[in-house]
C-alpha cells in the first residue's frame, strides 16, 4: 500500500510539473507575441519616414479689380490651371511617438493654363506654361488613444508653407509670377480602420505675410490670408512599405492697396483669390 501512494505522489508530481511547463510555454509564447506587436507598433509610430508622389496639381486664379479711371468697370482675370503633371518628395522623423518633424517639396512642371487675353487685348484665349513649386516644413506633436495598431492619434502642427507659381515670360502680364510664404497651425488626426487601412486628415490655417509678384504687381498686399486641407487614405503593404492616396486643397485670399501695374493699365483696389488642389498617389519608405 505504501508503494502505491508513493507511485500515486510520483504521477501527481509529474503532472504537476508537465502542467507548470506547459503553462510557462504558453505564457512565454504570449509574452512574445506581445513583445512583436509592441515591436511593430514602436516601428509605426517612431523612426523616419520617406515620401515618393506622383500626380496632378489643378487650381484657378481668380483676380479682380476696378479698372483705372472708371470705376463702373471691373476687370477679372480667370485663369484655369488644368492638370499640370506633379512629383513630390517628402520626409518626417518622430523622436518618439509623440513628437517629429516634417518637410516636403512638390513641383508641378509642363502644364498649360487657360488665360482669358479677351479681358485685355480683345483676343481669343490663350495658353501660358506654368511651373508650380511647393515646400512647406512644420513640428509636428500628437496624442495616441491606446497601444494598439487601430489606435487613433489626434495631434497640433506648426511650421511654415512656400507656394509659388511661374508662368511663362508674356506680354503684358496677365498672369504674374507670385510666391506666398508664411507661418501655418493646424491640426491632425490619425485614424486607423484596421491594422493595415486608415485614414489621415490635417486642416491649417496659413498667415502668408510675404506676398511677392513679378515681373508687375496688384498693389501692396493687405491682410493676406490661407489655409490648406488634406485628407489620406492609406494601406499598409508592410512594415516597411505604405501606399497612400491624398487630397489637398489650399487657398490664397489677398486684397490689395493702392493700384497695381498688371496688365495693360493700372489696377486699383484688387482682391486675388488663388485656389490649388492637387491627387498624389504616395509610397511611404520606414527604414
Amino acid at each position: 500500500m505504501g508503494l502505491t501512494h508513493a507511485r500515486s505522489s510520483l504521477e501527481s508530481t509529474t503532472t504537476l510539473a508537465h502542467c507548470t511547463s506547459l503553462l510557462a510555454a504558453i505564457v512565454a509564447l504570449g509574452l512574445c507575441a506581445q513583445a512583436q506587436a509592441q515591436s511593430e507598433v514602436d516601428k509605426l509610430r517612431t523612426g523616419l519616414r520617406l515620401n515618393l508622389g506622383i500626380g496632378v496639381v489643378m487650381g484657378d486664379l481668380d483676380f479682380r479689380s476696378n479698372r483705372l479711371g472708371d470705376t463702373t468697370e471691373q476687370i477679372v482675370v480667370a485663369a484655369d490651371l488644368g492638370q499640370i503633371p506633379s512629383a513630390s518628395l517628402g520626409l518626417s522623423a518622430w523622436i518618439n511617438e509623440n513628437a517629429g518633424f516634417e518637410t516636403s517639396y512638390q513641383l508641378g512642371a509642363l502644364g498649360e493654363v487657360a488665360v482669358p487675353l479677351n479681358v485685355l487685348l480683345g483676343q481669343d484665349d490663350g495658353t501660358l506654361a506654368l511651373t508650380h513649386h511647393r515646400f512647406s516644413g512644420a513640428f509636428l506633436y500628437r496624442w495616441f488613444t491606446g497601444p494598439r495598431l487601430t489606435s487613433w492619434a489626434f495631434g497640433l502642427r506648426a511650421g511654415f508653407q512656400l507656394h509659388s507659381i511661374i508662368p511663362s515670360p508674356h506680354t503684358p502680364t496677365i498672369v504674374l509670377s507670385t510666391t506666398y510664404f508664411g507661418p501655418e497651425l493646424g491640426a491632425t488626426t490619425l485614424a486607423p480602420l484596421t491594422e493595415s487601412l486608415g485614414l489621415e486628415l490635417d486642416a491649417s490655417l496659413v498667415l502668408p505675410f510675404n506676398v511677392r509678384e513679378f515681373p508687375d504687381n496688384s498693389g501692396v498686399p493687405d491682410n493676406p490670408l490661407g489655409a490648406r486641407l488634406g485628407l489620406a487614405p492609406f494601406f499598409r503593404l508592410s512594415d516597411s512599405l505604405i501606399l497612400k492616396a491624398r487630397y489637398d486643397l489650399r487657398l490664397f485670399n489677398v486684397a490689395f492697396k493702392d493700384t497695381g501695374t498688371r496688365g495693360l493699365g493700372g489696377v486699383p483696389g484688387g482682391v486675388s483669390n488663388d485656389l490649388f488642389h492637387s491627387a498624389m498617389l504616395l509610397i511611404e519608405l520606414i527604414p
